[in-house]
């Protein structure tokens, strides 16, 4: 009766748990909850403003951007932010772009408009695909549902983690693209079978490596729980994502070859669970301006 009590109490405050968890780990969301400013129609959409209400619609209020104030923008809005608004903002200014769904940042002459401006001292994105010294990569995170339980379950002490490699189960879901369903195909056999996120998320924190496949993009939420709770994710990401990463992932060409691994043939190394964290990104991104305004005023 009493665990009932409990459980009724825990699902009632749920919203409330995710949103104090969801400002101390990274999420789809990170990137609005942390901007001064916002160009977003998935946050109006999904009537999200909730999330960080002192955030501005830069639409209405792009004049009044001061120099070093963060901007958010839904990828899919660049051309809209490059004609309208990156004319009107008068001052350097950092952006952040990303989006919850579909699509991710894709190159066009857009962003190399954003590139080429003095204006954009600095560029973070999710699934940033673009080399250039002012661009770097912001983390896509842990699903902004489940924040609450990933960092109830961080909080728990493991002793001796399993030398194996977890093999969490994988959904064919419909819309990826044939090439990642393929992926997932190849290592059904090996797979968990599925079970609810609580019981996911205390195997993942009791293992140390896991397999961290491409999604419907190639950085996931796999990758963020993995290093949270510990566990170091294997992967075929992409070169690019190795600046995110680090050596906080362990890398391969496909991801098949993770049949023929052999765990005590890899290296356990702890990830840096302090990536996963708003404030690390936060100090982080005010660094990179500091360090690029004492360049200037040499």
């Amino acid at each position: 009766m009493q665990k009932k009590i409990i459980d009724l109490i825990v699902s009632l405050y749920r919203p409330a748990l995710n949103l104090y968890a969801a400002r101390k780990l990274v999420t789809p969301f990170t990137p609005y909850l942390i901007c001064k400013y916002h160009l977003s129609d998935e946050i109006r959409l999904r009537r999200l403003r909730w999330l960080n209400p002192q955030s501005k619609d830069v639409t209405k209020y792009a004049r009044e951007v001061k120099a070093q104030d963060w901007i958010f923008c839904d990828v899919d809005l660049i051309e809209k932010f490059v004609e309208t608004i990156l004319p009107q903002i008068q001052n350097q200014f950092i952006l952040i772009t990303g989006k919850w769904h579909l699509p991710c940042l894709e190159e066009s002459k857009y962003t190399d408009v954003l590139i080429r401006s003095e204006k954009v001292m600095l560029w973070f994105s999710q699934n940033m695909i673009i080399d250039h010294p002012k661009c770097h990569p912001f983390p896509y995170g842990i699903c902004h549902i489940n924040t609450w339980a990933v960092l109830k379950e961080m909080k728990k002490t493991i002793i001796n983690r399993n030398n194996e490699i977890y093999f969490s189960h994988l959904t064919i879901h419909g819309h990826l693209p044939p090439a990642i369903k393929a992926e997932r195909r190849d290592l059904k056999e090996r797979m968990d079978e599925w079970c609810p996120q609580p019981m996911y998320l205390a195997k993942l924190h009791k293992y140390c490596f896991v397999v961290t496949p491409h999604g419907d993009r190639p950085e996931t939420y796999r990758h963020w729980e993995a290093i949270a709770l510990g566990c170091m994710p294997i992967s075929n990401l992409p070169y690019q994502y190795r600046k995110l990463f680090a050596q906080n992932m362990i890398y391969l060409d496909e991801m098949k070859d993770v049949l023929q691994l052999n765990p005590n043939d890899l290296t356990y190394s702890c990830p840096d669970v302090k990536i996963v964290t708003v404030s690390y990104w936060i100090n982080k991104i005010k660094e990179l301006a500091e360090e690029i305004v004492r360049d200037q005023g040499r």
